[in-house]
C-alpha cells in the first residue's frame, strides 16, 4: 500500500493526462497535480455487474462524484470477493488507475487489485484524511500560480490544463461539500495506546502478503493478557486512523 493516492471522484475524473515515464495504460496527473497510480479509495457501490466470463465493471461513489471500476480476469480471491457483494454497500477498493480512451480522452477508470465490504465510519475517515491531502496541495498550487515556478509535475498540471485560482476555489468548496457529509468524528480514540502500539506491531511483523486475521491478532495479543475486545477496538481505530486496511473480510495489513 506504500505509495497510495488518495483522491476525490471529482478531481480523478478529470485527469487526462497520462503519467511520464509510464507506459500507456499507466497513472494519470490530475488537474491539481496528484500523481495517481496506485489508488486506495473507499465509498459506496451502488453498481457492480458481469460482462462476459471474466470481465467486471462498477460503480463506487464518494461524497464528490463516482469512480468507474473494472476487474479483467480477477484472481480467485478477488472472484469471491466480488461474489459476496451485494450493492449498495460501502466499500474500500486498492487499484490502479487507467487512464481513459478515446479523443478526447474518457474519464480514467481504477484496475481493481483488492476488495473490500466496509462501513460508513471508515468512508468517512478515508473522506476526512483525502480532505486534508487535497486542501494541502491546492494551497501548493496557489503559491504555484503567484510565483510562476514550482516542481515539475505542479508545472505539468497547470500548464495541460491550465488550471486557474477559479479551478481552485471550485475544488475547494468540493472539499467542504464532502466533508459536511461526515457523520460525527471519524476517528475512534483508544485509551490505551501500549494496546494500540502493541496490534499495530503484531500486523506489521506478521502481516506477510495476504495479510493476518483478526483471530490470529487477538490470540497474539491475548498471550500479554490483553482481552479480545480491547484488541478489536485498537484494530477498528487503525483501520480509521489508515494505520492498516483490509485485504479481504477480517484480515489486516498495515498500510
Amino acid at each position: 500500500m506504500e505509495g497510495a493516492a488518495r483522491v476525490f471522484a471529482s478531481e480523478f475524473g478529470k485527469a487526462t493526462l497520462p503519467l511520464r515515464g509510464g507506459s500507456a495504460d499507466e497513472g494519470v496527473l490530475t488537474p491539481f497535480a496528484l500523481p495517481c497510480r496506485l489508488l486506495f479509495v473507499a465509498g459506496a457501490l451502488i453498481e457492480l455487474q458481469t460482462r462476459g466470463k471474466d470481465y467486471w465493471a462498477g460503480r463506487v461513489a464518494d461524497p464528490s462524484g463516482v469512480f468507474e471500476i473494472r476487474a479483467e480476469r480477477p484472481d480467485a480471491c478477488l472472484r469471491q470477493a466480488l461474489l459476496d457483494l451485494n450493492p449498495p454497500c460501502f466499500v474500500t477498493i486498492l487499484g490502479e488507475a487507467r487512464p481513459g480512451r478515446g479523443t478526447p480522452p474518457a474519464s480514467p477508470t481504477i484496475r481493481l487489485l483488492e476488495i473490500t465490504e466496509t462501513d460508513r465510519a471508515v468512508r468517512d475517515a478515508w473522506t476526512v484524511r483525502t480532505a486534508e491531502t487535497t486542501v494541502r496541495r491546492l494551497s501548493l498550487l496557489v503559491n504555484a500560480l503567484r510565483a510562476g515556478t514550482a516542481d515539475e509535475e505542479v508545472m505539468s498540471a497547470l500548464g495541460f490544463y491550465g488550471t486557474a485560482k477559479a479551478d481552485i476555489r471550485e475544488m475547494a468548496e468540493t472539499v467542504q461539500k464532502a466533508l459536511a457529509s461526515v457523520r460525527g468524528p471519524a476517528r475512534i480514540e483508544v485509551r490505551d495506546e501500549d494496546v494500540r502500539e502493541k496490534v499495530l506491531a503484531i500486523i506489521r511483523e506478521s502481516a506477510g502478503k495476504s495479510g493476518i486475521s483478526l483471530d490470529v491478532i487477538i490470540d497474539r495479543a491475548g498471550q500479554d493478557g490483553i482481552d479480545g475486545g480491547r484488541v478489536r477496538e485498537a484494530v477498528r481505530a487503525l483501520v480509521l486512523d489508515d494505520e492498516c486496511y483490509q485485504p479481504a473480510r477480517d484480515m489486516f495489513k498495515p498500510l
